[in-house]
């Protein structure tokens, strides 16, 4: 609290450039997430790393393959088997699962499979088609009626629009599509889908897959078809580390004859370093939180916890990288220019 009472001019600077830092690399970091989502969506809709495989139907049918999956000892994934024709998608989800954007409603958990259950979440192409019955919304698919959950779409038209996904225990239709994908929920860090591919391969040796190289979407990906964008980033890097460099050299100049006085009563270069980080790194929080909640104002939010922690270390690491060598040049000046 006493920190908080004794802010100069240079100190409320400091904040100020710490929330607009901040601001500014959320705003960035959710125009990524929109990109990687459109570019997801035009590839399927399916997470990065997710396998494509086939199977030999004369060997196993869809409700079989589903029921091998469900016995799996892993969860957080999702059996697809999309008909492209209808645009039709069977769903099979165990634990967690990510949703696709949704308009109203929700999309399906573990608990809406094997249990009689047939559910839809549709998208807005097909909200003229909905019948309601006894308070609920029903679709017809196949001459049979589903009970409409959720409705896919974001703010411009896309392949989700065109869409319907079904619980795959309600239809087991055998599609003329021969693909099916495993997908699960993967960070930036790690792609889960071909370890819990492997798994089930190790688990069911008399029942053959085949996997399919089809590249989906990640970061690289996103990188490789959008190095503009990557590319501003990288100046808006060096800009921050410029600014905050800049701000850094005044913060500690209108604390040198302090510093001055603090060294010449026995303050070691130690404890004036320790001194200056506390503070700093402070003030520095002070505007990384102020700038999180003013970005949440203005609905700058990012989804993923990995792009949080990215921008936590980026604001940190380039604040110590200016505060360490502003302290690297005010301790190089000689004792007679601090006091003066």
């Amino acid at each position: 609290m006493r920190l908080i009472r004794r802010l100069n001019g240079y100190s409320v600077f400091l904040i100020i450039i710490a929330v607009t830092i901040t601001v500014s690399l959320l705003y960035f970091m959710m125009g990524i997430e929109k990109q990687m989502l459109l570019e997801k969506i035009g590839q399927g809709d399916y997470n990065k790393g997710a396998v494509h495989f086939t199977f030999n139907r004369e060997q196993i049918s869809f409700k079989t393959l589903v029921n091998c999956f469900n016995d799996l000892n892993k969860k957080d994934f999702a059996l697809i088997y999309d008909d492209y024709s209808s645009n039709i998608r069977q769903i099979f989800i165990k634990g967690d699962y990510a949703a696709p954007p949704l308009i109203t409603g929700r999309f399906f958990n573990e608990n809406d499979f094997n249990n009689q259950n047939k559910l839809a979440v549709i998208g807005k192409k097909y909200i003229s088609n909905i019948e309601e019955v006894n308070g609920k919304e029903y679709i017809k698919i196949s001459n049979e009626r589903f009970r409409v959950i959720g409705i896919m779409g974001i703010e411009i038209d896309t392949n989700l629009d065109d869409r319907i996904i079904i619980n795959a225990d309600a239809l087991y239709q055998e599609l003329q599509n021969k693909v099916c994908i495993l997908d699960s929920n993967s960070s930036i860090w790690k792609d889960r889908s071909l370890e819990i591919f492997n798994e089930f391969e190790k688990a069911n040796k008399n029942i053959v897959l085949e996997s399919l190289d089809i590249e989906t979407v990640g970061i690289d990906y996103v990188i490789k078809k959008n190095i503009n964008m990557f590319f501003l980033g990288g100046i808006m890097l060096l800009s921050y580390l410029w600014c905050s460099l800049t701000v850094a050299m005044d913060w500690i100049y209108d604390r040198n004859k302090k510093l001055s006085i603090m060294s010449l009563i026995g303050c070691s270069d130690i404890q004036l370093t320790k001194y200056i980080y506390k503070q700093y790194i402070f003030l520095v929080s002070i505007g990384f939180f102020l700038g999180a909640v003013i970005a949440r104002l203005f609905n700058i939010y990012v989804i993923h916890f990995e792009y949080i922690v990215m921008a936590f270390f980026i604001i940190y690491f380039v604040s110590g990288l200016s505060i360490f060598t502003a302290i690297k040049k005010s301790f190089n000046t000689v004792l007679a220019e601090r006091i003066r």
